[in-house]
C-alpha cells in the first residue's frame, strides 16, 4: 500500500472503506478464535474425563483377566482367548468446526456367542472380554478427541 497518497477527498473515501473492511475481517477472526477456544475447552474437559475413564476400565479388565488366569490357569484362558469370535468395525468421519476437519470415530462389535462352553470356565473370562470391548469403544473416542484437540488447537494458534 503507497504511504504517501495524496490528500483527496476519493482517497479518504478509499481508506475509510479499506478501514472498515479491515475491521470486519479483524472482528469476524476474533468471533472465529472465541467459538474455536470454546470448542477447544470442551474437547480438552471431554478428553480428561474420557482418559480417565479409559484408565480406568483398563485397569478392571486387567484385573479380571489376571483372576481368570490364577483361577483357570494361563493355558485355558488362551485357548479361550482363540475361541472369542468378535467382528469389529471402526468407522472414520469427519466433520467440521469453523472451518476446520476434525474426526468422528465409531466403533462397533458385532457378538458371535457363546464363544465357549458354561462349563469348566470362569464367568471372570466372559468378564473380561466384555471390559476390554468396553475399553476400546472408550479408547476410540479418546483418539477422536485427542486428534480434534491437536486440529483445533494448531488453527487457533493460526488465527
Amino acid at each position: 500500500m503507497k504511504t504517501n497518497l495524496a490528500p483527496t477527498r476519493s482517497n479518504l473515501m478509499r481508506l475509510a472503506e479499506e478501514l472498515k473492511f479491515a475491521e470486519l475481517g479483524h472482528e469476524l477472526l476474533d468471533q472465529k478464535r472465541s467459538i474455536l477456544v470454546g470448542e477447544l475447552l470442551t474437547l480438552v474437559d471431554q478428553a480428561v474425563d474420557y482418559e480417565g475413564r479409559v484408565v480406568k476400565a483398563l485397569g478392571e479388565a486387567q484385573t479380571t483377566l489376571s483372576d481368570a488366569i490364577m483361577q483357570m490357569g494361563r493355558l485355558r484362558v488362551g485357548n479361550l482367548a482363540g475361541a472369542v469370535n468378535i467382528d469389529y468395525s471402526i468407522n472414520l468421519g469427519s466433520r467440521r468446526v469453523m472451518g476446520v476437519t476434525v474426526p468422528r470415530v465409531d466403533t462397533t462389535f458385532t457378538d458371535n456367542s457363546p464363544y465357549f462352553s458354561a462349563e469348566d470356565t470362569s464367568i471372570l473370562a466372559e468378564v473380561s472380554i466384555e471390559r476390554y470391548r468396553t475399553t476400546l469403544s472408550l479408547m476410540g473416542r479418546l483418539a477422536e478427541l485427542k486428534v480434534s484437540i491437536m486440529r483445533l488447537a494448531r488453527e487457533v494458534k493460526k488465527t
